[in-house]
C-alpha cells in the first residue's frame, strides 16, 4: 500500500537531493517514487518500465521549480482514515503514517478501534492520503 499512495512533492533547494534519490529507487523500493510529472508541458513519466540507468539520467534532471515527483508514502504522512459507514463525525480522523517493512496490513492501537466501531474480526478500513500540504 506504501508504493501504491504517492504524494505529488514539487522539488526545491530543500528537497531536490532526498527526490533524486527517491527517483533513482523506482516504483519497487520502498521509499521510492511512480512518477514524475513537468509542471510547465504538464508530460508525465511513469518509472515503472524504466530500467536503474534510466533512472539515474532522470534524477540528474530535477530542475528546481519545474519538476513535481509522486514519490512513495513514508513515514510522518498525515493519512485519514475512515471505516463504513461513517455515522458520526469521529468516524473518519486524521493519522500520522508509519510504513513498517513487510506488513501488509494497517495496525493501529486498540484505543482507537471504539471511534470506528471497529473489532477484530476483519473490518475493512479506507485509508486516504491528502495530496497537498
Amino acid at each position: 500500500m506504501a508504493k501504491k499512495l504517492t504524494f505529488a512533492e514539487s522539488v526545491s533547494n530543500f528537497n531536490a537531493e532526498k527526490l533524486r534519490k527517491l527517483v533513482r529507487n523506482g516504483t519497487q523500493i520502498h521509499p521510492g517514487a511512480n512518477m514524475i510529472e513537468d509542471e510547465e508541458t504538464g508530460q508525465q513519466i511513469h518509472l515503472a518500465p524504466l530500467d536503474a540507468e534510466q533512472r539515474e539520467g532522470l534524477a540528474k534532471l530535477l530542475t528546481v521549480g519545474r519538476k513535481v515527483v509522486y514519490r512513495h508514502l513514508a513515514n510522518g504522512d498525515p493519512l485519514l482514515v475512515n471505516r463504513q459507514p461513517t455515522l458520526h463525525k469521529p468516524s473518519i480522523m486524521a493519522h500520522r503514517c508509519r510504513v513498517l517493512p513487510k506488513e501488509q496490513t494497517i495496525r493501529m492501537h486498540y484505543a482507537n478501534c471504539n471511534t470506528y466501531n471497529a473489532d477484530f474480526d476483519g473490518d475493512e478500513m479506507n485509508i486516504h492520503l491528502p495530496q497537498s500540504y
